[in-house]
């Protein structure tokens, strides 16, 4: 957790709880950047999608990575409600690099081929966030892919 200090405010930032929606926002706005020419006769079912995923994420940073206080108290262990992240300084460091690293391959893999790099990033990053069981990790990944590859293909007729 880290600590910004404004006056007699205290901003506690949770740097754990942070990550994945901060890394939602980066693909929202990738998306956004790279449809925002297509006609909007196209982005009819996208483009509500987009926003409202884009909202969840800020209301997550909201509610769960920011606090605010008008007192200062002492330094305090939060506890995160990510699984597999200890209060360990070095391993969340650890953990974060790896998966900024996973996200950028990603993006560059997605561009080969949708359903294995989703897969494989899938379940880097669950392995990477503390989950070792190979069944959760095959079995997420496999279902959260074929859904998004079901929306976007079948029901948008976007080409992935």
């Amino acid at each position: 957790m880290r600590r910004v200090s404004v006056g007699s405010y205290t901003i506690k930032i949770n740097t754990v709880e942070i990550i994945f929606p901060l890394l939602v926002l980066i693909f929202c706005t990738i998306y956004y950047i790279d449809t925002r020419g297509l006609p909007s006769r196209s982005m009819l079912y996208a483009n509500p999608i987009l926003y409202m995923t884009a909202f969840f994420a800020i209301a997550v940073i909201a509610l769960f990575s920011i606090q605010i206080d008008s007192t200062r108290d002492e330094y305090d262990n939060a506890t995160s409600s990510m699984a597999g992240f200890s209060n360990d300084e070095n391993n969340r460091v650890m953990r974060a690099i790896w998966i900024l690293l996973l996200t950028m391959v990603y993006l560059v893999a997605i561009r080969i081929q949708f359903a294995s790099a989703t897969a494989v990033f899938l379940g880097s990053v669950l392995y990477v966030l503390g989950e070792e069981d190979w069944r959760i990790l095959t079995g997420y990944s496999i279902v959260l892919t074929s859904i998004l590859y079901a929306v976007f293909v079948f029901w948008l007729n976007i080409p992935l």
